[in-house]
């Protein structure tokens, strides 16, 4: 995941100017920095969409081409069944 840009030191910083304390400040600066990092962007749910369909896709034709043996398998068996 591709992580939002959060500069820490500036938001600590309006929190002091503000009236915040020191302690105050960091913790709500952190807790903050903490919830920005677990975001995920558009590009991330892009890229795992995409990721997906490919996995499907591929999984998709094995399945088919699986079938597709098993069909000619079968209709050789009958073939040489008939007389």
């Amino acid at each position: 995941m591709a992580s939002a840009a959060f500069n820490t030191h500036d938001a600590v910083r309006k929190l002091r100017a503000a009236g915040a304390e020191e302690p105050l400040a960091e913790a709500v600066v952190e807790t903050v920095d903490e919830a920005v990092s677990e975001l995920v962007t558009k590009s991330d749910l892009k890229n795992e969409v995409d990721k997906l369909k490919a996995e499907s896709k591929a999984e998709l034709y094995r399945a088919l081409w699986i079938q597709g043996i098993g069909i000619i398998g079968a209709t050789v068996a009958l073939i040489k069944l008939l007389p």
